[in-house]
């Protein structure tokens, strides 16, 4: 791996014996070097360092306990959503992600699968982003939002966006909740069953440690 290989832009890491792979840097103007090379789901190739993902996340190993080789690294999560998640394992201010990837919002899956992703390798800061910005978007995305609560056991998400849920479907809650928790589609049929204009009932999120109950009044649309 050649010393001067560094962050910023299109840059080349030999690999494969004598081929070069074109990979890019999720930080401009980053002077660390690249020692470590993530790949994507979709092929695209990501710059790291070892060093930076064992400091800011706890699902990657500490420099010296594993053997770097010059191959990429496999990794399930596609380009956009490792891009931005480099982006928070850097000592740099935390990056705004309205503002710096607005491509995100344009369909919630994109902002699901950095807050997957983040909760997968135990990245706190992108976590906490994460958790802010979907807690805006309870109405807007208001079953997303729910699975998101109850996979990861953020309840108080689960209090917002459950009653803007019951615009759905059940087909559309079996697809989203039914992968996540066995008991979350029983709770929001019950939970949708018992809500009329007028009352106040009581919400059951089953999340991992264990059902949340919250009185909420009607919601008015």
């Amino acid at each position: 791996m050649a010393e001067d290989t560094v962050c910023p832009g299109a840059l080349f890491l030999p690999i494969y014996r004598d081929h070069k792979a074109e990979y890019t840097g999720a930080v401009a103007n980053c002077e660390l070097p690249v020692d470590i090379v993530l790949k994507s789901s979709d092929g695209s190739l990501v710059g790291a360092h070892h060093g930076n993902l064992a400091h800011f996340s706890e699902a990657f190993p500490v420099p010296g306990s594993v053997k770097i080789t010059d191959a990429p690294i496999d990794l399930p999560e596609d380009g956009e959503t490792l891009r931005v998640l480099m982006q928070f394992m850097h000592h740099q201010r935390l990056p705004n992600l309205a503002d710096h990837v607005p491509n995100l919002f344009k369909k919630p899956t994109k902002l699901l699968a950095l807050a997957e992703a983040a909760e997968k390798y135990l990245v706190y800061s992108a976590m906490g982003m994460c958790n802010l910005r979907i807690a805006s978007e309870t109405r807007t995305f208001p079953i997303e939002c729910l699975a998101y609560a109850i996979r990861f056991d953020y309840p108080e998400i689960g209090n917002e966006a459950a009653p803007h849920s019951l615009t759905k479907n059940l087909e559309e809650v079996i697809q989203h909740l039914g992968s996540s928790n066995s008991g979350a589609v029983l709770a929001w049929v019950r939970f949708s069953s018992f809500y009329f204009p007028g009352t106040t009932r009581k919400l059951i999120v089953v999340s991992n440690s264990g059902a949340i109950q919250r009185e909420i009044p009607c919601c008015s649309g």
